[in-house]
């Protein structure tokens, strides 16, 4: 199956999948100000916490995990710049 890219360049609840899926990596295009990026195992911002990200530092974090669905909440200071893959 091929691979799918999400960008997220605004904060708040990003629903990226509703159904099984494998999160692959999280690209940082640009780091933000005290922002954080939460990555949850669910179709909204609640449930199973997969990770708690730092983005105030430009990187690629490979995950390689599958999960039930998929949902990215952004917060903090400065616009955020991601890149989530999935496959």
């Amino acid at each position: 199956m091929a691979s799918e890219a999400f960008h997220i360049d605004t904060s708040g609840e990003n629903v990226l999948q509703t159904g099984a899926t494998t999160l692959d990596r999280i690209v940082i295009n640009t780091a933000s100000i005290g922002s954080t990026a939460t990555v949850y195992d669910n179709s909204s911002n609640s449930g199973t916490v997969i990770a708690v990200i730092d983005t105030t530092r430009v990187g690629v974090l490979e995950y390689d995990v599958s999960l039930s669905a998929l949902t990215v909440e952004t917060s903090g200071v400065g616009p955020d710049d991601l890149t989530v893959v999935v496959n």
